[in-house]
């Protein structure tokens, strides 16, 4: 008799194991169901960054290669291509989205992803900087490494709006830092870009500074790779790099 109830209460105890069981498969599939987007998790990742890494790349300054940027790669260079120990998060940037729709190209990008890095350009941890760039396919990832992508600087303040502070088309950025921590500073922005006139490759070195609300051009420098007009053999020209700056038949598509 003691061996029937027995199994019958360990019977019971496998139902009930079993009862909770499902129970609490079908909650973790409603919790999964109700888990905040991408979006969210982003910023949380965002909020938790140790605060004195941002403010020792604001010092220090970055280099920043936006193939790299899109790949998800941590790696983050100073402005003297030292490599960093503790690097900043790549994460997804669709909470930037609808500023960067409301900014320019929407055509262009309007199907691309978004890719940010929380970067620090003025000292102020109550704002935060980021530098977006697209990822997807045409005209979301150019074919190649080097080529210049769309990008943008954003800042927001907790939960307000977002401006943009800075946006064109370049292959990499370099954010100068500001040594001097007593001042509030901005940093100027130093971007690389290339593009092809009239089947001549050009190169173009520009340099913004912060004037009101956006980043403004204060200096550029551009080259033009062009055939000397000596031929080393009937078939190859001579080839160099000359200072086209000013000319405005060679100008970086912005």
């Amino acid at each position: 008799m003691k061996s029937t109830n027995s199994k019958s209460k360990i019977s019971r105890i496998l139902f009930a194991s079993i009862f909770a069981g499902l129970v609490l498969q079908a909650c973790n599939a409603s919790l999964a169901k109700s888990k905040p987007n991408v979006q969210a998790s982003d910023k949380n990742k965002v909020s938790s960054m140790n605060k004195e890494k941002l403010l020792k790349l604001f010092h220090s300054g970055l280099n920043i290669k936006l193939h790299d940027l899109v790949q998800g790669y941590s790696t983050v260079l100073t402005k003297d291509n030292k490599l960093l120990n503790k690097p900043l998060h790549v994460v997804s940037g669709n909470f930037l989205q609808k500023i960067i729709l409301n900014s320019s190209r929407k055509k262009e990008i309007k199907s691309c992803q978004f890719i940010a890095m929380r970067i620090e350009l003025n000292g102020n941890l109550e704002t935060a900087e980021w530098l977006v760039t697209t990822k997807g396919k045409g005209k979301c990832n150019p074919t190649k490494d080097d080529a210049p992508r769309n990008f943008w600087v954003i800042q927001k303040y907790k939960n307000q709006s977002g401006r943009v502070l800075h946006g064109g088309r370049a292959y990499r950025l370099q954010i100068t830092g500001a040594p001097d921590s007593t001042k509030v500073l901005w940093a100027d922005i130093y971007t690389d870009n290339s593009s092809r006139i009239k089947n001549i490759e050009i190169t173009c070195k520009e340099q913004y500074e912060i004037q009101g609300n956006r980043y403004k051009k204060i200096n550029e420098e551009i080259q033009a790779y062009k055939p000397t007009g000596s031929m080393l053999n009937s078939h190859t020209p001579e080839m160099f790099w000359e200072d086209v700056t000013g000319d405005s038949s060679y100008q970086c598509r912005s």
